[in-house]
C-alpha cells in the first residue's frame, strides 16, 4: 500500500498513526522510497483491540526535507485468511 505525502510547506519529521484490524494482518513492514529519508520506523501502539494503532514515523537526512506531493514508502503485510 502506498504512503504518500502532500504538504505545502518543507518537513524534516513525519509521523502518522494508522488503525488495522488486529486479527485479519501480520509482517507489517515499510520500505521507503525517498533518498531524503534515512529513518522510518513502524511501532505497534495499544495492544488487545479488535483494531490496532500503529505509528509511522519518517525522518529526513541531515540538511534534506519534504515537500510537495510524493509516495514517501511502500507498506507491506499479509492478510490471515479467516478458518472455519
Amino acid at each position: 500500500m502506498p504512503v504518500t505525502l502532500i504538504s505545502s510547506v518543507p518537513l524534516t519529521n513525519v509521523a502518522m498513526t494508522l488503525e488495522m484490524p488486529a486479527d485479519r494482518l501480520e509482517h507489517i513492514a515499510l520500505e521507503t522510497l525517498l533518498p531524503e529519508i534515512c529513518s522510518a520506523t513502524i511501532e505497534l501502539g495499544s495492544t488487545g483491540a479488535a483494531v490496532e494503532p500503529y505509528l509511522l514515523r519518517f525522518a529526513t537526512c541531515t540538511n534534506q526535507s519534504l515537500n510537495g506531493t510524493q509516495q514517501l514508502a511502500w507498506l507491506h503485510f499479509s492478510s490471515i485468511c479467516a478458518r472455519q
